[in-house]
């Protein structure tokens, strides 16, 4: 990350942003390098909405909308694209999350999602907890859970942190 100039990203986060994980922003780094998508919807905002503007900016055309349940959250992650002037090709919508349930189970379910087709997807929020283990969103149309769980790795890049929060 320090060879490509990646640590100026990272800088300038409130105390208790969760830290990074050097090795997954790589990899979301070095995935969007490589794959070129020209659209990325994230789920949940932090260090990798950086990251992934950085690479979308270097690949010359691309944007990232990041879905942020969390008003405070978005509000500093969108200070932190500003700062490092990736406006341009990223941005951070504040989209509450809301409880609903879904095969039975409770879950989150974001109020409004962007109509959007997206070619990398990088899950990774909202906040989960005991009672609502697990989020539900769609981007339109017919899209079920089990189809989600079950497609070709190559059709829809998926990318998620080890442990779920925000990076």
């Amino acid at each position: 990350m320090e060879r490509e100039g990646l640590l100026k990203l990272l800088g300038g986060r409130p105390s208790n942003a969760f830290p990074y994980e050097a090795d997954d922003l790589w990899f979301l780094y070095a995935q969007v390098r490589k794959r070129k998508p020209i659209s990325i919807l994230e789920f949940g905002s932090g260090f990798s909405t950086s990251v992934l503007a950085e690479a979308v900016s270097r690949n010359g055309k691309g944007v990232v909308i990041s879905i942020e349940a969390l008003e405070q959250w978005a509000k500093v992650t969108n200070a932190a694209l500003r700062a490092n002037n990736l406006v341009q090709v990223a941005q951070v919508l504040h989209i509450p999350a809301i409880p609903t349930e879904s095969h039975g189970r409770q879950a989150w379910h974001h109020e409004s999602l962007p109509t959007i087709e997206p070619d990398f997807v990088y899950l990774d929020g909202p906040p989960l907890d005991a009672e609502r283990p697990f989020s539900v969103d769609s981007t339109g149309g017919e899209f079920s859970t089990t189809e989600r769980l079950n497609a070709p790795k190559d059709d829809l890049p998926i990318g998620t942190s080890r442990d779920g929060n925000h990076d």
